[in-house]
């Protein structure tokens, strides 16, 4: 909990501090900026981590929080289509992500499960001709 506490505030304090370094850029050219430098260090290691739900939420803030400081977003104001538009996961996603690729390569191919999907991909091509 202390360590994505403090990934948190970290993550914070470099959008923060980056943005508002930034004088006469475009939004977009300006998200890109702070995702590139800032949110490497947030999903680092994560997908191995098992976050609490308060733990992910505060993430999820912060992922959000960015969003609202380079849009100029209210912090009551949503941010989701935003994420959309700008073809951004949202944060709990981009976690279930990493821990699948995590979980995904620890365990290596599973031929069992490969010749399941192979079973039903090709059961849905024969029931669609």
């Amino acid at each position: 909990m202390l360590t994505v506490l403090i990934l948190s505030i970290s993550f914070t304090l470099h959008v923060i501090v980056y943005s508002s370094s930034i004088v006469a850029v475009s939004e977009i050219v300006h998200l890109q900026l702070a995702k590139s430098f800032c949110l490497p260090m947030l999903p680092y290691c994560i997908g191995a981590l098992i976050l609490s739900k308060q733990a992910l939420q505060q993430l999820c803030v912060c992922w959000n929080n960015a969003y609202r400081e380079v849009f100029h977003y209210k912090r009551y104001e949503s941010v989701k289509e935003l994420q959309y538009f700008c073809g951004d996961l949202p944060f709990d996603y981009t976690y279930d992500i990493l821990r699948w690729s995590f979980y995904s390569r620890i365990m290596g191919r599973n031929k069992y499960l490969d010749c399941l999907f192979a079973l039903d991909t090709t059961f849905k091509n024969q029931s669609h001709n």
